[in-house]
């Protein structure tokens, strides 16, 4: 049994040497432990070794026993990677152990690790952040999470901005659900097309039209759009004349309007 330390990009260099030391061995079986990455398996530049440079050192090596990558395989029946004994990202999937070498077969021992629950949610259909809390809740109740660390994704077109959305409070709603050791959320939300805009259409038209978009992207404000565009260009101008009061003025008595309507419409 021997082994080769980490060496980066400089790994290749190595093989033509190892493999001459080991043909002057002319061991029964050779065991060799490397530090790198391998073929398809090299996820970075210069930090593996091709498959070509590798099998150089076929016969005069019987079992490779890699490291450095966390994800479990096995190439050509005598390179193995047992990956990590435990789960180090979120990201690593497939099982985990190790390999027993005896009588020239590798065979893989799987044991038991942390436990991982991954959950995706869709939250496209939320037109709050308190609905969309609540989507997150009724979906937490059917699962499994005691003690286990859970990855939690926010999927979908989200229906208001992403300013008014805590990711902490989604956290705080999975721990008081699930009760786990770790919660990591994430969200992946599909964003809709810029629209592009010609100079022909004028400064003050592109400044509208942005605004309204905006505003018709939240679903809470997007019956309003055209009225709220027009409102905080006006706002913008007055305040810029240095009538700051009268722009809070105009603010507070367009939304006061926008809550009584909201409220007519709910009862």
């Amino acid at each position: 049994m021997c082994g080769v330390g980490y060496a980066g990009s400089q790994t290749p260099l190595y093989i033509p040497e190892i493999k001459k030391e080991l043909e002057e061995e002319d061991a029964d079986c050779t065991i060799l432990m490397m530090h790198c990455g391998v073929g398809p398996y090299s996820y970075g530049v210069g930090d593996g070794i091709s498959l070509d440079e590798i099998m150089e050192l076929k016969g005069v090596v019987d079992y490779l026993a890699l490291g450095h990558y966390h994800t479990k395989f096995e190439l050509d029946g005598w390179i193995y990677n047992p990956g990590s004994l435990e789960t180090v990202s979120l990201s690593e999937k497939g099982p985990k152990g190790f390999y027993h070498f005896c009588d020239g077969e590798a065979k893989f021992v799987e044991i038991s690790v942390r436990k991982i629950e991954r959950i995706v949610v869709d939250v496209g259909d939320a037109n709050s952040p308190d609905e969309l809390y609540q989507i997150v809740g009724k979906v937490c109740d059917g699962v499994d999470g005691n003690d286990a660390i859970v990855s939690l994704t926010l999927t979908g077109d989200l229906r208001f901005s992403i300013n008014s959305l805590s990711l902490k409070r989604v956290k705080e709603i999975v721990k008081e659900r699930l009760s786990p050791i770790y919660v990591d959320v994430s969200l992946k939300r599909h964003l809709a097309p810029t629209p592009v805009y010609r100079a022909k259409s004028g400064i003050k038209n592109v400044e509208r039209d942005v605004i309204e978009a905006i505003v018709r992207s939240d679903a809470r404000y997007s019956v309003w759009s055209k009225l709220l565009s027009e409102l905080l260009i006006d706002v913008k101008g007055t305040a810029a004349k240095g009538d700051t009061d009268r722009a809070y003025e105009m603010l507070e008595k367009t939304f006061r309007m926008m809550e009584e309507q909201h409220a007519d419409s709910r009862d």
